[in-house]
């Protein structure tokens, strides 16, 4: 669908403006050039663009944006500031949120800065500090909202004076509240380029949040401030196909996810990484991504996927280990028993080959299901179930260390957008590509250690990995391996990965 009809499908609901204004908001955001292009094939500041003409088309009373300017070069972000300044200078009704300081104050008459903690040790009381966050954003919405019913009501006020008014009501409630804001903000440098980087993983003490983190610190210095980049930690979805829509569309500008996703998007090759007793160790898993086959791989999906996913780095989530209802040392042990384990069909032969039922359980739902029994166990690395406790229930007490997939997790950002950055901007990214993932790294091997320790010191009972029958585990996985690369043309692929743990 190209972005006119995209438009003209939308007015259809209302039936409130012709297509002559409609063509009219595509010549406003520069969009009507390429108004009979497909949508996907537009970039992301396209995209970001095509969803604001959608939000402003019908000439609404109120307008509820998040980070309107993400994806939006600095031409663009001039232009669609000056949009929405006549939208309020028309009496209509803005509640706008952004990191950049000076984007909202270029829209927006009344400016709130909201503090929240951001990491445990910030706070004596973290949850104290987000409740109350919470309660002084229910109020700033709650005087949106009485300005928005007064407007629309016939308020004897104009729309300005009415929402200076409501803000007064709020701001005794709002107190001080001081959103934390990047160095670049701080400064008289104004960002040219605006990211927006999330994973799944709502713990900050989640070894994704640590690299998430350092990209922030690093581009952000290396740029001069140049660029700006806000991280979100679970906040943009738990679920790993929500941040994958986000990219896509550009509510998102990198992401970290797990290589399954492509395998419903015409990309099987990448289920190679889902194949248990791939590699035998940290050091094999990092000879390999950082080596030809990762180069390969990077490649693949480029091809694939149309360049829609660049792949900027490999991350780690560490190796992953039963934890059930009883221990287990070899195949036999598993037979009958349902297992909570990622929905890829390889792995999913190799827990039946174990003689397991593999089950799906959403990851948020884990912990009921194994404290409810409805699932006799489960696999994951230390550091997750350690963080989400499933060692404390009664179906997660037994930890057997079987070691069987040291897990690839990607670092991605739309290769469109990559590529349509200056050689500048690419070099700042590359670094802080660099740098985040090292120390994503170090933190993962590092936690493995820390995670194992804190399970047994709250009463989790630990069958090491010496302890386990693990060439009886390889034995099932082997041919698993083989059929997948003589199925998927990946023979080559497999021995070099087999190769380079010689």
């Amino acid at each position: 669908m190209s972005g006119l009809e995209n438009l003209k499908i939308l007015a259809e609901i209302q039936k409130k403006i012709s297509e002559a204004e409609i063509i009219e908001i595509l010549k406003q955001f520069d969009l009507y050039e390429d108004r009979n292009k497909k949508v996907g094939k537009y970039s992301v500041g396209m995209k970001q663009k095509l969803r604001l003409a959608q939000a402003v088309m019908e000439k609404p009373q109120v307008l509820i944006l998040d980070e309107p300017m993400n994806g939006l070069d600095k031409k663009s972000v001039k232009k669609v500031e000056d949009i929405l300044k006549a939208f309020v200078e028309n009496g209509g009704t803005l509640l706008m949120t952004s990191h950049i300081e000076q984007q909202v104050e270029a829209c927006c008459k009344i400016v709130y800065e909201i503090e929240i903690c951001r990491h445990a040790s910030d706070c004596k009381n973290k949850r104290e500090k987000e409740v109350e966050y919470e309660k002084r954003l229910a109020l700033v919405l709650a005087g949106v909202m009485m300005v928005s019913s007064l407007a629309g009501c016939g308020s004897s006020k104009p729309a300005e004076t009415t929402a200076a008014a409501a803000a007064s009501e709020t701001t005794a409630a709002a107190g001080d509240a001081k959103e934390e804001t990047t160095e670049a903000a701080k400064s008289d440098v104004t960002p040219e380029l605006n990211l927006i980087i999330a994973s799944n993983q709502t713990s900050l003490d989640n070894p994704y949040s640590y690299g998430m983190d350092k990209f922030k610190e690093v581009v952000e210095d290396v740029s001069g401030g140049k660029i700006a980049v806000t991280v979100h930690k679970g906040t943009l979805g738990e679920n790993e196909n929500e941040l994958i829509e986000k990219l896509e569309m550009g509510a998102a500008s990198m992401v970290v996810a797990s290589p399954g996703f492509m395998t419903a998007i015409g990309v099987p090759e990448v289920d190679i990484f889902s194949l248990e007793y791939l590699f035998n160790s940290f050091d094999h898993w990092e000879k390999c991504l950082d080596g030809e086959f990762g180069d390969k791989m990077k490649e693949v999906v480029k091809e694939k996927t149309g360049n829609n996913f660049r792949i900027m780095a490999y991350w780690s989530s560490s190796v992953r280990d039963y934890y059930g209802k009883k221990p287990v040392t070899k195949p036999d042990d598993l037979k009958g028993m349902t297992i909570r384990t990622q929905s890829s069909q390889v792995q999913q032969d190799f827990w039946k080959a174990c003689g397991a039922i593999p089950t799906s359980v959403a990851w948020g739902e884990l912990y009921q299901a194994l404290q409810q029994g409805v699932v006799d166990s489960a696999e994951n690395d230390y550091t997750s179930f350690m963080l989400k406790e499933h060692h404390k229930t009664p179906n997660g007490h037994y930890i057997s260390e079987t070691h069987h997939d040291y897990t690839t997790r990607l670092l991605l950002m739309n290769g469109d957008f990559y590529d349509g950055l200056t050689d500048e901007q690419k070099g700042w990214i590359d670094e802080a590509v660099k740098a985040c993932t090292e120390e994503e790294r170090q933190v993962v091997y590092r936690m493995f250690k820390e995670s194992k320790e804190k399970v047994i010191a709250d009463g989790a009972e630990v069958t090491n990995f010496e302890d386990v029958d693990i060439d009886a585990f390889k034995a099932l996985a082997l041919p698993i391996q083989d059929k997948f690369a003589a199925d998927n043309n990946m023979t080559e692929e497999l021995e070099m990965i087999r190769a380079a743990a010689e």
